[in-house]
């Protein structure tokens, strides 16, 4: 029922944005139109100053380009801003390992990484991650840095907080990244009991084998 949910709200909002479009392009072309009809006396003045018809055309294209892509960037960058850095899915990839056991064949990892968590990263947008991970039920779960931004402590705890209740059979664990502090980030981190790997090595016994994780 979720992912029924979240496709049909994906059909739902290309639908919406290209409409959007749409209507964008149809406001350039009416702009571009009404903007030759109220310079026809400057087409006239241009034209008997020698410019070609090719030229006067060259010029309202120019414009026209302009003004596109001015509208694609605002559009473009307030979508991003808006919508899209707030849908989070589930990407599912399988990964060839050479020489892997076959005990491990099928073994699933969850990766979160890259939260950002910042005043333009709220904290249902973590929650939401973690709801989608637990729903994926991986065999181990491993965070890969950048929970905050530019080191922020102000959403060190706060999304710590949001990450918690992540469990997984063979555990969860974490390393930091350039975004993240040295302190911190990991001590929030181990309160919510996760193991934080910084420059170390660990082993876990998972069917039988060994896996060594490195952060």
């Amino acid at each position: 029922a979720l992912y029924s949910a979240l496709w049909i709200e994906k059909v739902a909002v290309g639908i919406a944005i290209g409409l959007i479009v749409a209507v964008a392009a149809l406001n350039i072309v009416a702009t571009l139109v009404l903007m030759v009809m109220e310079k026809h006396k400057d087409i006239a003045i241009l034209a008997s100053m020698g410019a070609s018809r090719g030229a006067i055309m060259r010029l309202f294209m120019l414009q026209g380009t302009i003004i596109g892509a001015v509208g694609t960037a605002v559009g473009g960058g307030t979508y991003g801003l808006a919508y899209s850095r707030h849908q989070i899915q589930v990407v599912r990839v399988a990964i060839p390992v050479s020489g892997l056991p076959a005990a491990l064949d099928g073994f699933r990892i969850g990766l979160i990484t890259d939260l950002h968590r910042s005043e333009t990263v709220p904290a249902r947008d973590v929650v939401r991650a973690s709801t989608l991970m637990m729903g994926e039920r991986p065999d181990l779960i491993v965070l890969g840095g950048d929970y905050v931004t530019w080191g922020d402590r102000t959403f060190v705890a706060p999304c710590a907080d949001a990450l918690g209740g992540l469990q997984a059979p063979f555990g969860v664990y974490a390393v930091v990244g350039n975004h993240d502090d040295d302190r911190e980030m990991p001590a929030a981190l181990v309160s919510q009991g996760y193991e934080v790997l910084r420059d170390a090595r660990t082993t876990v016994t998972a069917r039988g084998e060994r896996i060594d994780l490195i952060g």
